[in-house]
């Protein structure tokens, strides 16, 4: 075995460690169709800054209803910010989602490639070994 065979196998082995941990399943509460400001926003197709930024604004409304409870209440009103039947919270927590979903998948895009960079570093007659023992459980 090469010296830096070794070295290599330890590191796909990490990689196979991190990949155990990134298994997430997006399951959102709303119709991730939002009707926002004047726009339709769809929570699928924004890319991550835009998840940020109307992250940023639905949580500046919910702080500011929060605020003035007091006197929504007064006048009567409860849920003042809700969209298209769905509460802040869930709308934020769908985006927060979303999000997650997003970073886990550059995650898993970074990872493959450093995997695929390390195969091409194992020696040919490492690599020759793994074949053949993935041949041997195969049979």
């Amino acid at each position: 075995m090469v010296k830096n065979d070794k070295k290599i196998i330890a590191l796909q082995e990490k990689i196979k460690e991190q990949k155990k941990t990134l298994l997430f399943k997006f399951n959102p509460v709303t119709n991730c169709i939002l009707q926002f400001q004047g726009s339709t926003l769809n929570i699928h197709t924004l890319s991550i800054e835009q998840s940020h930024l109307l992250l940023l604004e639905l949580n500046a409304l919910r702080m500011s209803e929060k605020d003035m409870m007091g006197s929504l209440l007064a006048l009567g009103l409860r849920d003042c910010y809700s969209f298209d039947g769905y509460s802040i919270e869930d709308w934020m927590s769908d985006i927060k989602g979303r999000l997650k979903q997003l970073t886990t998948k550059a995650r898993e895009k970074a990872l493959k490639a450093m995997e695929q960079k390390l195969i091409k570093m194992l020696s040919d007659d490492k690599r020759t070994e793994l074949e053949l023992n993935e041949i041997e459980k195969m049979l």
